[in-house]
C-alpha cells in the first residue's frame, strides 16, 4: 500500500501560522502534522508515500528530508496551481503517480487517533472514514448512504439527511483506482476547485466502498486558528 498525502494547501485561514509553509507542517504536541502522518502509517507497514506539495513546498521537502529514514519513498508531486485548484485536482495529479497497488488517501491538515487509521486499513474493499457520532456542522463534509451506496457527500447536505462526516481519510484498493481517477478527472474538468470527496458517490455507484466508523475516536481537521487550538488539546488529551 501507498500512501498518499495531500499537502498543497496555503491555510489561508491559519496566517500567520501557518506563513510560508504548509499547513501539513503545523506543530501539534511536539511533532509535526506530516511526521505523525508517516509515522503511523509506517506503524502499520506503509513505508511509501506519494505527497502533493504547493504553497510552502521549500520547507515541505526540507521536512521530507528529515523522515527519509521513517520511509522507505517518499516521491513529491507538485501542485503549482494550488490557489487556483482544490483536492481533486492535486489527487488527480497523485494518481497518475500510483500504480499497481492498494492507496490510502490522506488529508494533510488531519489530526486523528491511529487506531482510526488501522480500521481504514483493514478494510477488505474500498473504503472511507466515517464519523457517525459527532455533532455535524454546516462546514462538515456530509455522507448519505442508501442500500450501502454512498449516494451524496457534500458540505450542502441538510444535516437531517446526513449520516455522519468524512474526514479526510480513505483506502482505494487497486483494482478501483483506474476508476477513481476517470471520475475524479471528469469532476476536475467540470470544475477544477472541486474537492476530491465529490467522486466516492458515482465510485461507490460502480463498485463496493465501505464506510468506517471513526466509533467515537477523536480526530480534527485544522482549518482556522481555532481548530488548530482544539488539535493541540486532543493531542495532550488522548495522547496521539
Amino acid at each position: 500500500m501507498e500512501a498518499i498525502i495531500l499537502a498543497a494547501g496555503w491555510g489561508q485561514r491559519l496566517q500567520p501560522v501557518s506563513k510560508g509553509k504548509t499547513k501539513t507542517l503545523l506543530p501539534i504536541g511536539g511533532q509535526t502534522l506530516l511526521e505523525r502522518i508517516v509515522v503511523h502509517c509506517a506503524g502499520l507497514g506503509i513505508e511509501e508515500f506519494c505527497v502533493v506539495g504547493g504553497y510552502g513546498l521549500p520547507e515541505l521537502l526540507k521536512a521530507l528530508d528529515k523522515l527519509k529514514t521513517a520511509a522507505r519513498r517518499f516521491d513529491v508531486v507538485v501542485n503549482d496551481d494550488f490557489r487556483e485548484t482544490n483536492t481533486g485536482f492535486s489527487l488527480l495529479l497523485a494518481l497518475e503517480q500510483v500504480r499497481g497497488k492498494d492507496a490510502l488517501i490522506v488529508n494533510g491538515d488531519l489530526l486523528f487517533h491511529p487506531q482510526i487509521l488501522e480500521d481504514i486499513v483493514s478494510s477488505p474493499t474500498s473504503a472511507i472514514s466515517v464519523d457517525d457520532f459527532k455533532e455535524l456542522t454546516p462546514e462538515s463534509i456530509k455522507v448519505v448512504i442508501e442500500n450501502n451506496i454512498i449516494k451524496h457527500i457534500t458540505k450542502s447536505i441538510e444535516i437531517g439527511l446526513a449520516h455522519g462526516e468524512y474526514i479526510g481519510l480513505a483506502k482505494i484498493i487497486e483494482k478501483d483506482l483506474r476508476l477513481l481517477y476517470r471520475v475524479l478527472g471528469q469532476i476536475v474538468r467540470e470544475d477544477k476547485n472541486a474537492y476530491y470527496d465529490y467522486a466516492f458517490a458515482p465510485v461507490s455507484s460502480k463498485t463496493a466502498l465501505a464506510t468506517v466508523s471513526t466509533k467515537g475516536l477523536p480526530w480534527t481537521e485544522i482549518d482556522d486558528l481555532k481548530d488548530f487550538e482544539n488539535a493541540k488539546t486532543l493531542a495532550a488529551e488522548w495522547k496521539i
